[in-house]
């Protein structure tokens, strides 16, 4: 379970730009979080510190994108050939 960390939300494709929200993941197995940004590309960037049932405990950290767009049902989408990432 998650001990403590966090999610940094920034818009794509500007890889220097200030973070739009930031979410304190809470401590437990998942953490829920209601989305309210403008429609466009973003990168979250996450970390987390664990502790396993059986005594492991470390932490992980990781990005992945996310797009908002009404017009689209949701769902996971492949990354267009023409994505540039940061």
């Amino acid at each position: 379970s998650v001990t403590q960390g966090s999610v940094t939300v920034r818009p794509l494709p500007d890889c220097e730009g200030k973070t739009v929200t930031e979410v304190e993941l809470e401590p437990g197995p998942e953490t829920s979080w209601r989305v309210d940004l403008p429609a466009g590309e973003y990168e979250l960037q996450v970390f987390a510190r664990f502790e396993a049932a059986d005594g492991r405990s470390g932490d992980a950290s990781g990005s992945l994108g996310i797009v908002l767009d009404a017009s689209q049902p949701p769902g996971i989408v492949p990354v267009p050939d023409t994505f540039v990432g940061c």
